[in-house]
């Protein structure tokens, strides 16, 4: 795939009571993390209900005075944390031209549940430029 390609990767886990354990978004093309794990230390331990119907500001205190880059890479990281929680619940599809495309989705002995797949982040970021200078491909 190109660099130009902005579609990343993303990993969830889901404890046995549907709350966020872990979140993982990285750009598909390289594997470059996509703003580390900045909203998990908001998101974690909330319900799968909750993210779905919560906005940025509900879940990040004082947002307003956050960078504006951070608010981006926060508002990123929720668009795809919430269209993956949409098609994991089908209240979207998680098919091919989905916003998020499923690529797994696995259960654990102890009724945990990891999801993975595609986001199709172009709707957030179609004047972000893909990974051209981010050092990690091959791209000039």
């Amino acid at each position: 795939m190109p660099c130009s390609d902005v579609s990343e990767y993303l990993q969830i886990k889901l404890d046995a009571e549907d709350r966020l354990v872990e979140l993982a978004l990285a750009k598909n093309t390289c594997g470059a993390e996509v703003g580390g794990t900045v909203l998990l230390g908001f998101a974690r331990g909330r319900t799968v209900e909750q993210l779905l119907a919560a906005s940025l500001s509900e879940i990040v205190p004082r947002l307003e005075a956050r960078r504006r880059v951070e608010r981006f890479t926060l508002e990123k990281q929720l668009f795809a944390l919430q269209a993956a929680l949409a098609a994991l619940v089908g209240q979207a599809g998680g098919a091919l031209d989905d916003v998020f495309t499923i690529e797994r989705l696995e259960y654990d002995e102890r009724g945990g549940t990891t999801l993975s797949g595609l986001v199709d982040v172009g709707v957030v970021a179609e004047d972000v430029p893909g990974c051209k200078t981010c050092g990690t491909c091959s791209t000039p």
